[in-house]
């Protein structure tokens, strides 16, 4: 163990933690913890976003360019997370990016991400080792939510087009990643490697079907008394995918406006025309 670093006996704790998988109704997930956070703060300590620092973005980095010296990054700054974290009976932690960066992105050297792979599987394990070293004992649970292929890859290049200068029309673009993704195979990956810590599987279908919004697949693990469940309130859907018609749009722009910066302008522009954002 570091020098300097103190354990917690984790008997009776439960630690919950969020992996993955981008496109999967994360964003909306994280926004009905947000949502009911005092109302949840005497049963479960929630961290998301800004509270993650300093791994927030570690896993997405790793993503973009795998290899020892990022990886040590991550460890290290999930064990200064992990540190100043109060004891809880029950911890989350929710951070799609613990997967690795979103399939559809390309890494540092060139290459597009097609699949999560091995990415996904070191640093759930880094996160497993982290968290049982910090709470010796305690429940470590894992929650993937997950979605059908095709509305997965239709979903990113959406985003990308966004968020890149994404040039590539859905057909060229899924048919570099349809042959290699399968979120389902990506679980069973996930499973057998983090034996013996439970994993815990929801689909997208499934928990945006919910009352409660994505955020059930959390609720579900916490143990929540029912008059509490009861309380929950729901969260509006967040990051709203583009119509087809400004797809299209965005498409051309990216094909066509040459300067960087003339690109940016217009697509914030266009995309806050229609109530969006960049990200």
């Amino acid at each position: 163990m570091p020098r300097g670093r103190e354990s917690h006996d984790g008997r009776g704790m439960k630690v919950i933690v969020h992996a993955g998988f981008h496109k999967t109704g994360t964003t909306s997930l994280q926004q009905g913890l947000r949502a009911n956070d005092k109302l949840l703060a005497p049963h479960a300590a929630l961290y998301y976003g800004a509270r993650l620092q300093p791994v927030l973005h570690r896993g997405r980095h790793f993503g973009f360019l795998p290899g020892p010296k990022r990886l040590a990054g991550f460890r290290r700054d999930l064990r200064v997370l992990l540190d100043k974290m109060p004891d809880a009976e029950r911890i989350v932690l929710t951070r799609e990016a613990f997967s690795g960066a979103m399939v559809g992105e390309t890494r540092a050297d060139g290459v597009r991400i097609t699949s999560y792979g091995d990415t996904a599987v070191i640093l759930a394990r880094a996160l497993a080792e982290g968290i049982a070293a910090r709470f010796p004992g305690s429940e470590i649970v894992f929650l993937y939510t997950t979605r059908d292929t095709e509305g997965y890859i239709a979903s990113a290049w959406k985003h990308l087009l966004r968020l890149r200068r994404m040039t590539e029309d859905y057909q060229a673009f899924a048919a570099t990643v349809s042959p290699h993704l399968d979120l389902d195979q990506e679980v069973a990956r996930l499973t057998a490697a983090l034996a013996p810590h439970r994993v815990v599987v929801r689909s997208l279908s499934e928990i945006a079907a919910s009352p409660e919004g994505p955020a059930s697949a959390v609720f579900d693990l916490l143990d929540l008394p029912r008059d509490l469940r009861n309380r929950i309130t729901p969260a509006p859907a967040a990051r709203r995918s583009q119509s087809d018609t400004l797809s299209a749009w965005l498409l051309e722009a990216n094909r066509t406006i040459a300067d960087d910066a003339e690109l940016h302008r217009a697509k914030v522009a266009a995309l806050a025309e229609a109530g969006l954002g960049m990200d």
